[in-house]
């Protein structure tokens, strides 16, 4: 399958992700200790199946350093939401693209042209668009800081990630990351475990399906992206993921025709044309990078 493709599918699948993390933080659970030690607990049940299924289970160094730092970036992000609003975080996340477009040339000896460079900028620049609720409120807070840290950390974790790609099958790299995922989540969130234990029995058969359904999409899209890292450069792969923003919006405009009372987003006309030009944006770098 072709590597834009699957970028596609997984930014499509990590959208679902995004979408679900917003209701689940807003709505679902009191303390975010509790959705990180959600996190934890699919890491570190999954990664070990997935090592399983894998055609020759094998140790992947550079997949586990991946999943390691990918904890402190999933802690760095709710820490950042916590302290600012989901969607200026999301914003700056997306910023992550530049930072591995940086790395991967530096230190994996990629080679871009000017074309891939201009379509890195302009998808970087309409997701950060599509992220803002309301752009000209962003201020370089605490939170904002902390966005940016998990962005830095983001791009360090996938060039790692990319790396493990080419040494094992996808299956052997998804475990060993979220084997990762699972010990170094366990370490930064075991003084909170009683917020974990004490409240996600009580979230009830619905709320917990909606996660276990966000799950079983985020395997799909981690595969899908595992595949894309196998085809195609960190740089590139990273870009085109960061067309999540839209399929976020899509869905964001989905839920408010179909099921509205699930998750309101109140936006003024400035913010809905900022998100108008950023979804164009986005799909300029996608052809671009194509």
């Amino acid at each position: 399958m072709d590597w834009l493709l699957l970028a596609l599918i997984s930014a499509a699948g990590f959208g679902v992700s995004s979408f679900i993390d917003k209701l689940a933080i807003t709505k679902f659970v009191k303390s975010q200790w509790t959705y990180y030690w959600w996190w934890i607990a699919y890491s570190a049940l999954l990664g070990p199946l997935f090592l399983l299924l894998s055609r020759q289970p094998e140790f992947n160094g550079l997949a586990l350093v991946s999943g390691l730092i990918s904890a402190l970036t999933g802690r760095a992000y709710l820490s950042a939401i916590g302290k600012e609003d989901v969607s200026n975080v999301l914003a700056l996340v997306f910023i992550s693209p530049i930072f591995v477009m940086a790395l991967s040339v530096l230190f994996m000896g990629d080679s871009l042209s000017g074309q891939d460079y201009a379509g890195v900028f302009v998808l970087v620049i309409g997701a950060c668009l599509m992220g803002l609720r309301e752009p000209r409120r962003l201020t370089f807070t605490k939170g904002a800081r902390l966005a940016i840290l998990a962005a830095i950390l983001a791009s360090v974790s996938t060039l790692f990630y990319k790396a493990a790609t080419g040494m094992s099958d996808p299956y052997v790299c998804i475990a060993w990351d979220w084997i990762g995922w699972g010990i170094m989540g366990t370490l930064v969130g075991w003084g909170h475990f009683k917020d974990f234990s004490h409240e996600f029995p009580r979230l009830g058969a619905k709320r917990i399906g909606v996660l276990v359904f966000m799950m079983l999409v985020v395997i799909v899209a981690f595969l899908a992206l595992t595949e894309a890292y196998a085809l195609q450069s960190a740089a590139l792969v990273s870009a085109v993921s960061a067309s999540q923003p839209l399929f976020v919006f899509l869905y964001v405009l989905a839920a408010s025709i179909f099921i509205p009372k699930i998750l309101k987003e109140e936006v003024g006309a400035k913010a809905v044309l900022f998100k108008l030009l950023g979804g164009l944006l986005i799909i300029i770098g996608v052809y671009l990078v194509s």
